[in-house]
């Protein structure tokens, strides 16, 4: 579902399409008055003096809103009451706040986060496992996109080379934008799973004091699909080569591209919790 008003005013909405009846993210963004309400099993829209269109809440399956978007509290109560996921940005593509759901049944994970949080050292101890992670993937990414051998153990260096070739092939506004949304799609996928595992609204430490689990998970997980934002840009910029076809990079067609990778995403983020939950094992 699409909703665009030109000339100054600018919204967009989309779910991403799928053939099976599964609920769907929904993409909010304004530039104009929005009102987003909650209307019995559904969300009402509505743009200034507009009939505003209704979503039933069963459709959704999490919610991105721009910062300019008027939320009504009970959407955001009832989003979290059903495990929706509900990510507000600002104009840059920056997560400003992440709305929790309630936790789900498995107990397991958390136990083990708890049983972590007891060692005096904990802190280091996951620090230590984190930068293990960086350098994983680091090495698994300059071996799959050939890149230069003295960034294999060089995590930091080679999010930088990444970020480097995208903005040869796309410009400086296409790199930040791909890399930003990028992160906020894993960010989304992280935050649902770890409620999935048992960490909910009430586990503040490991959700939003310091470390935030689920940003740096995220930060793992959108450092390990590099290999997807760049095969992308390369193919479109192969595309304009050969004037084979015209890819306007934009931000609906971003969000596309995720949606279209997300079994992928999931993939790879069910892998990096999996290896936390191991370590965590071990470490008990």
């Amino acid at each position: 579902m699409q909703l665009t008003d030109t000339g100054n005013e600018k919204m967009r909405q989309s779910i991403s399409q799928n053939s099976q009846p599964a609920p769907r993210p929904l993409y909010i963004e304004s530039q104009s008055s929005t009102l987003v309400r909650l209307d019995g099993p559904a969300v009402s829209i509505a743009v200034e003096e507009k009939e505003p269109s209704y979503i039933p809440l069963r459709r959704i399956s999490r919610i991105h809103i721009s910062r300019h978007v008027d939320v009504d509290t009970d959407v955001l109560l009832e989003c979290a009451e059903r495990g929706i996921m509900v990510i507000l940005h600002d104009e840059d593509g920056n997560t400003a706040a992440r709305v929790v759901g309630n936790a789900g049944a498995m107990t397991a994970f958390r136990q083990r986060l708890n049983d972590l949080t007891t060692r005096v050292d904990w802190k280091e101890r996951y620090q230590t496992w984190r930068y293990s992670q960086r350098r994983r993937i680091c090495a698994l990414l300059v071996q799959r996109m050939h890149a230069p051998g003295k960034l294999r153990d060089q995590p930091q260096q080679t999010q930088d080379w990444f970020q480097q070739q995208i903005e040869r092939m796309a410009g400086a506004k296409t790199a930040e934008q791909t890399r930003k949304l990028f992160y906020q799609a894993c960010l989304v996928w992280t935050q649902e799973h770890l409620v999935q595992c048992g960490l909910g609204a009430e586990n503040e430490l490991w959700l939003t004091g310091k470390p935030d689990l689920a940003a740096d998970m995220a930060n793992l997980l959108a450092f390990r699909i590099e290999t997807i934002r760049l095969g992308w840009i390369r193919g479109i910029s192969r595309n304009h080569a050969t004037k084979t076809s015209y890819t306007r990079i934009t931000h609906k067609g971003i969000i596309i591209k995720l949606e279209q990778q997300r079994p992928r995403i999931q993939r790879l983020g069910r892998g990096l919790v999996n290896r936390l939950h191991c370590w965590l094992v071990e470490m008990s």
